[in-house]
């Protein structure tokens, strides 16, 4: 006896088939979050639409039967999904559509639906077999799953499939791709792009391909330096899908060649014997790539990196020494980064982790002409103003390591001296420390010259001016 279902249904807990059971054409049945569609072990016959409309926290579930698209409108569409035990077929040719998003398939067999567009869903021990129309695959992982395109003629119109950013993981062999028909008019392609494919210890890429080739109108877009090292996750821990997580372990699991080898790192210098005012260009490879290794992770003395820039397993910054510094090194300690599978690198302590710098010595000797006026209570009860007196400086690597002051047949440290008096003409022009006195004093003068200032008040009252000035915020030493 057949059951027919003529009219829509939805099901918000569990209907379960008592019979082998029809859904009309027309007709649609809708399996609500949380709720399940049990087949009983019978075949339901769909001329309508089956939709599982579950939710990120809650599935919408069929299982326990096989589930036949019955005629070209019929459709199969699941959104958070699950197909638990089910066989799911079509005719090839004629019958059907399947759309699956956000859906999880297990321990089930999807065949021979005329089109078929998956993405974003996981199939555990669940084979799929393309049918005739363009097919599409983006984002699924496929575990245990063999996936397999036959080709049929296709009535003089182009058949394609494609599948991008998946993974495949499992038995060998986990795809199959057997162009086996010809026909007048007929052409095939089948590509296979940003995906990666799990080759188990042992093993090797030919074994987990079947790629047949013949002289049919086909091309396939199939060869191992086409796919990933590592697999495609849509969260730090996997696939996932709602609240169901393929673990990345699994993906990488120990049946498989698992990737245990730490990741190691070197540095390199465009140079390294520069002076301090010079930059080095500074490159990091690394033996795997990285998404977490950044500026941070660079370790310096005696200067600074900038400029930093990369992805993947190569990287590059500017290193510039810090003033007075007598040498610098540049290192990467261990358990800086890890690689894809999450190995930290531990080679913190090895020779090509690390850079030393020296420095080239630049010496300049400076010598200048000075007028200074001395405190009061130093040489005298009042200021005194002193000519003729010789600045010497030397400045190595951009510091002064000595300054001193000649006068009459004696040297003075700067340093000691510089608390006791202010330098009013360096080199026949106002310093910069008088030259405030002199603004604040007198605003209009900012741009006074020293030999302005001569013609000015003349030859004979010049340095009493200069004292004058200086003194009249009360300070002459300021």
């Amino acid at each position: 006896m057949t059951v027919i279902i003529r009219a829509d249904l939805i099901i918000s807990g569990t209907y379960k088939l008592t019979d082998t059971t029809q859904v009309a054409s027309g007709v649609k049945i809708t399996v609500l979050p949380g709720a399940t569609l049990d087949l009983g072990n019978f075949s339901l016959l769909n001329y309508g639409t089956l939709s599982l409309e579950g939710d990120a926290t809650k599935f919408a579930v069929v299982q326990n039967g096989t589930y036949i698209l019955g005629e070209a409108s019929s459709l199969f569409k699941s959104n958070y999904g699950n197909l638990k035990s089910v066989g799911l077929n079509g005719s090839y040719t004629s019958n059907g559509t399947l759309q699956i998003t956000n859906s999880l398939i297990e321990n089930s067999k999807i065949e021979a639906v005329f089109s078929t567009s998956i993405s974003k869903s996981i199939f555990k021990s669940s084979p799929l077999v393309f049918g005739t129309e363009s097919g599409t695959v983006d984002q699924v992982t496929f575990s245990d799953s063999k996936v397999a395109a036959d080709a049929w003629p296709n009535f003089g119109s182009t058949r394609k499939i494609e599948i991008s950013n998946s993974n495949f993981v499992g038995t060998s062999p986990v795809i199959n791709l057997d162009p086996f028909f010809s026909g007048a008019g007929f052409t095939h392609s089948i590509a296979v792009t940003n995906s990666y494919i799990r080759i188990p210890s042992g093993s090797d890429f030919e074994s987990m391909v079947y790629d047949a080739t013949d002289d049919l109108k086909v091309t396939t877009d199939f060869i191992s330096s086409g796919f990933l090292t590592y697999p495609i996750t849509n969260g730090t821990a996997g696939f996932t899908i709602g609240s169901y997580t393929f673990p990345l372990a699994q993906l990488l699991s120990s049946n498989s060649q698992a990737d245990t080898t730490l990741p190691t790192i070197s540095l390199a210098s465009s140079t390294s014997t520069l002076s301090l005012t010079q930059t080095a260009t500074i490159t990091f490879t690394l033996s795997e790539a990285s998404t977490n290794f950044t500026v941070s992770d660079v370790i310096v003395s005696g200067g600074s990196v900038s400029n930093f820039s990369g992805s993947g397993g190569n990287y590059s910054a500017t290193f510039t020494p810090a003033t007075g510094a007598a040498a610098a090194a540049i290192r990467v300690a261990s358990g800086a980064f890890t690689d894809a599978a999450g190995n930290a690198n531990n080679d913190g302590l090895e020779a090509n982790n690390s850079l030393s710098f020296t420095f080239l010595q630049e010496v300049k000797y400076e010598t200048h002409s000075l007028s200074v006026i001395v405190d009061k209570g130093v040489l005298g009860f009042g200021a005194v103003l002193l000519k003729g007196l010789t600045e010497k400086l030397t400045i190595t690597n951009g510091t002064t390591s000595s300054h001193t002051v000649e006068y009459a047949g004696s040297t003075f440290n700067y340093n000691q001296i510089d608390a006791l008096i202010t330098t009013v003409v360096r080199d026949g022009e106002f310093s910069g420390e008088f030259r405030k006195e002199l603004t604040d004093a007198l605003p209009t003068t900012a741009n006074l010259s020293y030999g302005d200032a001569v013609v000015l008040v003349g030859t004979a009252n010049i340095d009493n001016q200069l004292l004058y000035i200086a003194g009249i915020d009360g300070n002459f030493v300021s």
